[in-house]
């Protein structure tokens, strides 16, 4: 009986493909470094804002002073009118009757009211700078003139007469306007012996006995 040869089992070729398949990583490790990040990100903005705010609000109040501070820092550069140069007052004392001239021959305008001057006598003040009051003082009677000074102006007074005395006033220098105001009391002789251009006379409704003499030439 023939002998048949063993043939040796089949060798089987296959090609195997190995797939190695990566966990999936968790994702809080990086929500964790985004929230640290964005903590530190506001802690930043917040300091500067709060470091920069206070040296604002001083900068700020600083330019920005109030009205009331401003007017009281402003200085006073007016001086105060008329000033003792230009400027004549007396004490009333218990002077009752009191006669004034008035010469005053450089003027132009003189203003002449009797007035509430409580204890002072008079109160003469030169209009401008132009000129100075000078006052001649004697028993009998007191004497007002007006000295240039060279100053651009008008030459000119007002002259305040206090009302409990009883005055007797003479106007002697010529002028262009002259005003005499006794409505307040105190006329007891009034004379205009200047020139002027324009006068004007007032006395109380009621006056008590005045003698009033116009020897002026004037205009109206």
């Amino acid at each position: 009986m023939p002998t048949i040869p063993r043939q040796p089992p089949p060798v089987v070729v296959a090609r195997a493909v190995i797939v190695y398949q990566e966990k999936p990583r968790k994702p809080w490790r990086l929500w964790a470094f985004t929230a640290v990040l964005v903590a530190l990100t506001i802690g930043v903005v917040l300091g500067q804002t709060v470091a920069f705010e206070p040296t604002y609000r001083s900068t700020a109040n600083a330019q920005t002073p109030a009205p009331a501070d401003v007017i009281q820092s402003l200085p006073s550069t007016a001086p105060a009118w008329p000033d003792e140069a230009h400027r004549l007052t007396a004490p009333l004392g218990t002077i009752k009757t009191r006669t004034l001239e008035v010469a005053a021959t450089s003027a132009t305008v003189l203003h002449v009211r009797s007035a509430d001057l409580g204890d002072k006598l008079f109160d003469i003040a030169t209009i401008d700078r132009s000129a100075v009051p000078k006052l001649t003082d004697t028993k009998a009677a007191a004497k007002v003139d007006l000295t240039k000074t060279g100053e651009a102006g008008t030459i000119g007074a007002e002259i305040q007469l206090n009302a409990k005395v009883a005055w007797t006033l003479k106007l002697t220098g010529g002028t262009s306007e002259q005003n005499v105001d006794m409505q307040a009391g105190g006329a007891k002789a009034i004379t205009l012996a200047g020139g002027t251009a324009h006068a004007v006379l007032q006395l109380p409704p009621r006056p008590a006995r005045c003698v009033c003499r116009w020897r002026a030439r004037s205009a109206n």
